[in-house]
């Protein structure tokens, strides 16, 4: 297993990953703040902001769920993926080390680049905010200790299934296309599974006379209502998502099972990625 950690690091540090990882970092996390500074606090580019606190350092991190993945799909690709795609993976089968340790040693690079990389922009986050000329109550706190260990569980969970891909495909392009397309996918499943989930049950019926409010005359029951066990399976695969609205806002309750979805994502992932790698010819 060392042999194969320290091939997988040696690459890692002298192929210019390192580099590039670094760079991806400190940009994206300027750019995060940037976006706060002009979006979420309705200010003009490069304007100095009303003021900074806790929630914006919350709502700044939490981007990071939308923007890493995009990163580590692409990390992995140069990382894992060429390996499978020019097959260099026999040499190092050749050369005494197993296909599990191999499928480790990856995983265990792409979850230590990208959690530096979280770690990183979310010190950038912090340090911005507690040093701006302008803020209110700027204190590290438990919530926005949970957030970052909740998003840290999310991004190796990520990692673990875009390794699995690479793996899975032999193919690096194939598997580079799937794994950008799933952060979109699973945002846009996520807004579509909040509108079925939100479908009330009545549907009430009005009758308006002018200059008076409205009066509810009947009610019918609502066709597109889901309710009974698909409502219950629903809301499960709903919850297990970091794009809900009840994520957006830190609620603990929606960390805490989003925290254990990314844990056993991450586990099964894993799993197969070690079964894929053993079974699979890459000739």
């Amino acid at each position: 297993m060392i042999r194969a950690l320290r091939s997988s690091f040696f690459r890692f540090f002298r192929t210019g990953l390192f580099f590039m990882s670094l760079i991806f970092t400190f940009v994206l996390a300027f750019f995060l703040i940037f976006r706060s500074c002009t979006e979420d606090l309705n200010l003009l580019p490069f304007q100095q902001p009303k003021f900074i606190n806790n929630t914006f350092v919350m709502t700044t991190m939490l981007t990071l769920v939308y923007v890493v993945p995009f990163g580590m799909a692409v990390f992995s690709t140069i990382l894992t993926g060429s390996d499978v795609s020019f097959r260099s993976i026999n040499n190092k089968i050749a050369t005494g080390i197993s296909r599990t340790q191999i499928f480790l040693s990856d995983l265990i690079v792409t979850v230590f680049a990208t959690e530096c990389s979280v770690i990183l922009q979310a010190v950038v986050i912090w340090l911005f905010a507690r040093f701006a000329p302008v803020k209110q109550n700027v204190v590290l706190n438990s919530r926005i200790i949970n957030l970052m260990l909740c998003i840290m569980v999310i991004c190796a969970a990520f990692c673990a299934f875009f390794v699995l891909i690479q793996y899975f495909s032999s193919n690096k392009l194939l598997a580079l296309i799937i794994s950008l397309l799933i952060i979109p996918a699973l945002v846009v499943s996520t807004q579509l599974l909040e509108a079925k989930l939100d479908e009330p049950y009545r549907l009430y019926q009005y009758e308006y006379e002018e200059g008076e409010e409205p009066k509810v005359t009947g009610w019918e029951v609502n066709p597109e209502y889901v309710g009974g066990t698909s409502r219950e399976v629903l809301t499960f695969i709903y919850n297990t998502t970091p794009y809900t609205y009840k994520f957006a806002n830190a609620d603990k309750e929606a960390l805490k099972s989003e925290t254990m979805a990314s844990g056993m994502i991450f586990l099964a992932s894993t799993v197969l990625g070690i079964v894929s790698i053993n079974k699979k010819e890459y000739s």
